[in-house]
């Protein structure tokens, strides 16, 4: 097999990879539309990967959008509350009530910490089901590259273009 890619391969100073085999891997892309002019057997990855990024992106951007605001909304009362005991600070001391003032700010300060940690969880399981969507990925491509190497003997190009295919679904 053979691999014609969009950039320079550093590991072959071209573009073109050359073995044998009918097998041909391709990197088109819309910026000249090369890609409308190509009829693939197997078109792969990089426009599911792009699919599933912008269905992922519209439906978590409320979700994210809401748990910001919730952030924002207790920073703003955390400030509020303190420019407040500021502003009473006198009051509070001649009266006696520092540990009611402290009491009620500690809770404030637990309500902004408790809206970030939950949006800190919801990112981090966020990122971690696209880490795990793409590694899956990788997994069938090595799975599909194996079947293909012990089903025939694979020439040392045709290796070499999947493997190439790999890296770049692995780096963008």
């Amino acid at each position: 097999g053979s691999a014609f890619l969009g950039g320079i391969s550093r590991n072959f100073a071209s573009n073109l990879v050359l073995g044998q085999g009918r097998r041909m891997v391709v990197e088109a892309d819309e910026y000249d539309r090369s890609f409308l002019r190509l009829y693939p057997d197997v078109a792969v990855y990089v426009v599911l990967a792009a699919l599933a990024a912008v269905v992922g992106v519209a439906l978590l951007r409320p979700i994210l959008k809401k748990h910001h605001l919730r952030v924002r909304k207790a920073d703003e009362k955390m400030t509020a509350c303190m420019q407040e005991d500021l502003r009473q600070l006198e009051l509070v001391k001649s009266l006696s009530a520092e540990e009611q003032m402290l009491d009620r700010f500690a809770k404030t300060v637990d309500g902004s910490l408790a809206a970030k940690r939950n949006r800190r969880f919801l990112v981090v399981g966020i990122n971690s089901t696209i880490n795990g969507l793409a590694n899956l990925a990788t997994a069938v491509m090595l799975l599909w590259g194996s079947g293909e190497v012990v089903a025939k003997p694979m020439r040392y190009g045709s290796l070499t273009a999947m493997l190439l295919l790999l890296s770049l679904m692995r780096s963008p």
